[in-house]
């Protein structure tokens, strides 16, 4: 099974709390990642994995994975879609828009958000904001504004069934997707965009009433061990779906268990400039009874994925980041499996993980054994057999043993997505 860490439960040492972001990804509105540099055009084509195009290049400025077999694509700061034929089904209209999800996207037109179908035809009402639907509900912002990244400032948040019609009312100042019947909301929560903070944390069923009270100062998402960390008088314990605590608050930050495992915090502050933010102190791991499995002498974790977790030593803060860290991957007793040597977080795909020597890239097998040796400019995620790679300015796929199998001819490239990845030509 490959070994992919496919989230960040802690960057670099931090934690987010609580925001309310009107497009979260990889669900929400699609930004671009190719676009060209100022003053360059290129044209935006799918190749299938022996390097064919599928789709004739276009002029496009950018286009997402397809979906549902459609892809956004933006032109002159518009959005729109195309089917897998490279055909523009919906036209370029849209300020932002998502991804297809049960036959439904969340696009965004002036100051109004909607989902619209595969025609582009909205079937709901519109909205300042809209999450994706989960378990059938989704959650939508009424009377606020959006940020131009997306961010929500204000209105309230409630939640809509597949008709457009609000089945649980706007009434919450910050709401999440409902996962096992349950929905993470907050009541009394103040500030601006990203920068929201107070108020109480509960848990609501299906019909919006409270199954776990709003009481908590900070809460996260149950983990896939039913339990969930939350913050109480500055402190992080976990409770049950009950709501009930079963690890006591006495750690400074914490993150969901994963395998039985979860990483928690010990001597972290408030950043002086950034009250969401908690930085420093050690990092952890604790089993459900609270007791440190592996103690805390990590500045980074990661949660546990397939027996092995990513973790950093000997950062140090400056500025906005921590820098000068080395990463490594440990197992569930704490050892080293990939000795902390890399400059940056391996993030493994199908059992590699590029990494930086030298200024030059290459990558790292679950060991921390140099499986391609690091020659390449820039080194992308295994996806389908093969990583975009760049070479002398143009982009390319390697194989595993690193071998070009489609040779470096573009000017940007993407990984692959169910057998189509999107690339740039002049």
């Amino acid at each position: 099974m490959a070994k992919t860490w496919a989230c960040f439960v802690v960057f670099m040492g931090q934690i987010l709390a609580g925001s309310a972001s009107a497009f979260p990804t990889p669900h929400g509105i699609f930004v671009p990642n190719q676009s060209a540099p100022s003053g360059t055009t290129y044209k935006i084509t799918y190749i299938d994995t022996t390097g064919k195009f599928v789709i004739p290049p276009q002029a496009f400025d950018g286009a997402a994975p397809f979906s549902e077999g459609l892809s956004a694509f933006q032109v002159k700061g518009k959005y729109g879609y195309i089917d897998r034929t490279g055909a523009i089904v919906v036209p370029a209209q849209f300020d932002r828009a998502g991804e297809f999800s049960d036959g439904l996207a969340i696009v965004r037109k002036g100051d109004k958000t909607c989902f619209i179908d595969r025609t582009g035809t909205c079937v709901t009402p519109t909205y300042a904001a809209a999450q994706p639907f989960c378990e059938g509900l989704a959650a939508v912002n009424v009377g606020g504004e959006v940020s131009s990244v997306g961010a929500v400032n204000s209105g309230k948040w409630g939640y809509i069934d597949r008709t457009g019609q609000l089945v649980i009312p706007a009434q919450f100042d910050i709401a999440r997707g409902f996962c096992h019947g349950l929905a993470l909301v907050n009541i009394g929560a103040q500030g601006r965009y990203q920068d929201k903070r107070g108020g109480k944390w509960g848990w609501i069923d299906r019909t919006g009433h409270f199954a776990i009270a709003a009481q908590f100062d900070e809460a996260r998402e149950f983990g896939t061990d039913g339990l969930a960390p939350v913050a109480s008088g500055n402190k992080w314990g976990y409770i049950d779906r009950t709501g009930t605590f079963v690890i006591a608050p006495q750690f400074d930050n914490a993150t969901a268990f994963s395998g039985g495992l979860a990483a928690v915090n010990v001597g972290a502050k408030p950043h002086p400039l950034l009250s969401r933010l908690k930085v420093g102190g050690t990092w952890g791991y604790i089993d459900h009874a609270g007791h440190f499995v592996i103690p805390p002498r990590f500045t980074s974790a990661y949660e546990f994925c397939s027996g092995q977790a990513q973790v950093a030593v000997e950062e140090r803060w400056e500025g906005p980041r921590y820098i000068d860290g080395k990463w490594g991957v440990i197992d569930r007793n704490g050892t080293f499996v990939v000795a902390p040597r890399s400059s940056s977080a391996l993030l493994y795909s199908e059992e590699l993980s590029p990494f930086q020597q030298n200024g030059k890239w290459g990558y790292y097998d679950t060991r921390g054994n140099i499986a391609i040796a690091p020659r390449f400019t820039f080194a992308g995620s295994f996806s389908d057999g093969l990583a975009a790679v760049a070479v002398d300015g143009k982009y390319g796929y390697i194989d595993k043993k690193g071998q070009f199998v489609i040779a470096p001819r573009f000017e940007r490239a993407a990984e692959f997505v169910d057998g189509l990845a999107e690339v740039a030509v002049p």
